[in-house]
């Protein structure tokens, strides 16, 4: 009988130290790791606990939680989704396979830190680990369908980003501040992908909150999600939705139930991307 206990005392601590564990697979296009997300039901959008202690704890505004209530189930069928970001080195990759399409840049000067290089075709130097930032909805869909993928719909994202015990955070329900740029640089520039490992995901997903927002296949609408209500339509017009939060935003934004919404040919330093299959 003790053999037995003691056995199964190790198997739990084993369990415990090293996490759930996840299917991956390499994508042969883009070289980038994807998990696999099970199929079932997760809690989507905001509890009223948690907008109360988001107001009493993070002083945030009440009355800012509109867009992610109700709280309510969504059943999501079996997914793949990227570990990391899209970086600006992997981005090159599709560039280089499309010499028409143009590279991600802003007329604006003081956004020329974040600016590929237009004649050159080059991003800004010592940044290839970085997230490639600057790019519209059609540009992430097309390096997405380049790769043989597409964007996650929210829905897919926000479980991939907080599994299925309802947390606020990708890593749990408190803040960290080790977690994600904001809390090391005070929200001053996007960080390399997955250097803030200790935030992933409970599917090991990197970077899903406080790095740059990322593009969702998803048209905003209001909840509750239902993917065939038309807000999955790829070919109708109006704003897309966007998560994560990003660089500049700590506890009060950066979580994995907050909607933010973008026309899709805005181009923006805290939006990026993600695929999905």
């Amino acid at each position: 009988m003790k053999k037995i206990l003691y056995f199964l005392l190790f198997t739990l601590f084993v369990f415990v130290a090293c996490g759930p564990q996840v299917e991956t697979r390499t994508n042969p296009t883009d070289g980038k790791t994807m998990v696999r997300v099970p199929a079932g039901e997760f809690r989507m959008g905001i509890t009223a606990e948690q907008e109360r202690a988001l107001i009493e704890k993070q002083h945030a505004a009440a009355g800012g939680f509109e867009f992610e209530k109700p709280d309510h189930l969504v059943n999501v069928a079996e997914f793949w989704i990227d570990r990391d970001l899209a970086t600006n080195a992997q981005y090159k990759q599709f560039l280089d396979a499309h010499p028409t399409r143009a590279v991600p840049d802003h007329e604006l000067a003081q956004l020329k830190a974040w600016s590929w290089d237009a004649a050159t075709r080059a991003y800004p130097q010592g940044r290839d680990t970085y997230p490639v930032v600057l790019v519209t909805w059609d540009d992430a869909n097309a390096y997405c369908q380049w790769a043989g993928k597409r964007l996650p719909t929210e829905a897919e994202w926000e479980k991939a980003a907080r599994g299925t015990d309802g947390r606020l955070y990708p890593w749990g329900n408190e803040w960290g501040n080790d977690k994600t740029p904001y809390g090391e640089k005070g929200g001053g520039d996007v960080a390399p992908v997955s250097k803030y490992r200790a935030g992933a995901s409970p599917y090991t997903l990197n970077d899903m909150v406080g790095n740059v927002w990322q593009w969702t296949s998803s048209l905003f609408s209001k909840y509750p999600y239902q993917a065939n209500d038309g807000r999955e339509d790829q070919s109708k017009m109006g704003e897309r939705v966007t998560r994560g939060g990003m660089f500049a935003f700590g506890a009060a934004v950066s979580r994995v139930n907050v909607r933010n919404k973008f026309e899709p040919t805005g181009k923006a330093i805290s939006v990026g991307f993600r695929c999905a299959e």
